[in-house]
């Protein structure tokens, strides 16, 4: 892999940096952050507490796979299944109301369709007994 020498908390124009993305040509700004490149516009989005958008979901996928990471991508809802990266590794449905705190399993059944079909799927909440296990196996 390319390297160069950076500080923490220097933003760098990733046009003129030697790291590139063959699978993502769009040039990225970032900040390094203990020695992680994050894209600029997902850290204002995600620090203001904000939903990250397709494309921050895409890039921040994109960049950990480069780096040769897998990715967990955890989803609440349709709309969020709707923009997971299409080569995410591992795709986390919450199977908690986030507005009510209360779960429920079926929650899982109604998503796992429209989740990428490589991603390893995992069920998040509300799993208390070995029929519940059971139920989500079969899914």
């Amino acid at each position: 892999m390319n390297s160069f020498n950076v500080s923490p908390g220097e933003v760098v124009d990733m046009k003129a940096s030697p790291i590139r993305n063959p699978s993502n040509p769009k040039p990225l700004s970032c900040k390094i952050s203990s020695g992680v490149c994050m894209p600029l516009s997902a850290i204002f989005t995600a620090s203001a507490g904000n939903e990250l958008s397709e494309e921050d979901l895409k890039d921040f996928n994109d960049i950990a796979h480069f780096i040769g990471l897998q990715t967990l991508v955890e989803v609440h809802s349709a709309e969020e299944a709707a923009i997971v990266p299409k080569d995410a590794d591992m795709v986390g449905i919450n199977n908690r109301n986030l507005s009510t705190f209360a779960t429920d399993i079926s929650h899982s059944a109604r998503l796992i369709d429209s989740l990428p079909a490589d991603a390893v799927k995992i069920a998040e909440s509300g799993i208390h007994t070995p029929d519940d296990i059971l139920q989500l196996k079969g899914l």
